[in-house]
């Protein structure tokens, strides 16, 4: 497995209505290297499964979900409304502060 410093990375996943398609959906991963303006394609990934995607937060001692998505997960927080990573993090952020959280 690669380990690799981006720039920028893109995650991105289609829904094929297509007759004949290979698998109903297509994930793409890229990247932007540093130093570069150039769009790389790490991996293509086909599956007949809506895919998962956790969006979550790592610490020194703790990996904590915020959000997940999928064919088997229950109903989302928020009424079932997804949120964009930004909104996540800086909802995660104004918890910490309520709760006298600090960043190292």
């Amino acid at each position: 497995m690669a380990v690799i410093k981006a720039k920028k990375v893109e995650f991105r996943v289609l829904k094929q209505e297509i007759n004949g398609a290979a698998a109903k959906y297509v994930m793409t991963l890229s990247y932007e290297p540093e130093g570069f303006e150039s769009k790389e394609i790490l991996n293509i990934v086909l599956a007949d499964e809506t895919p998962y995607i956790d969006i979550g937060i790592e610490t020194e001692n703790a990996t904590t979900i915020l959000q997940r998505t999928g064919p088997t997960v229950a109903s989302h927080p928020d009424d079932g409304e997804l949120l964009s990573p930004e909104d996540l993090y800086y909802k995660q952020t104004i918890k910490n502060d309520e709760n006298g959280y600090q960043e190292n």
